[in-house]
């Protein structure tokens, strides 16, 4: 993950106007851990994961492309995704 580094007005140069979330603001890891904190469990879907990996989405940070880890949590009849960028950091709900 590339160091942060801010600009005058505090903001991470690293983080273009994208939709996901930095992962200096907000750990997707932390995340997880408090959802499963709160009854959440974690959750693996084959297909989503293959899509998350495929070069057909890239990342609207960086740009990279099959570069997404995919994580999923459950929840009687909630289940939520994330994608993470491996080459970024930066993560987004799906």
């Amino acid at each position: 993950m590339p160091r942060r580094v801010l600009d005058p007005a505090g903001s991470c140069v690293a983080c273009p106007h994208s939709d996901m979330t930095c992962p200096h603001d907000r750990s997707l890891e932390a995340l997880l851990h408090e959802l499963i904190a709160t009854g959440y469990e974690a959750h693996h879907d084959d297909i989503d994961a293959r899509f998350a990996r495929s070069r057909l989405v890239p990342c609207t940070n960086c740009g990279g492309t099959g570069c997404f880890d995919c994580y999923g949590v459950k929840q009687a009849d909630s289940l939520r995704a994330f994608w993470s960028c491996r080459r970024c950091g930066h993560w987004i709900e799906v």
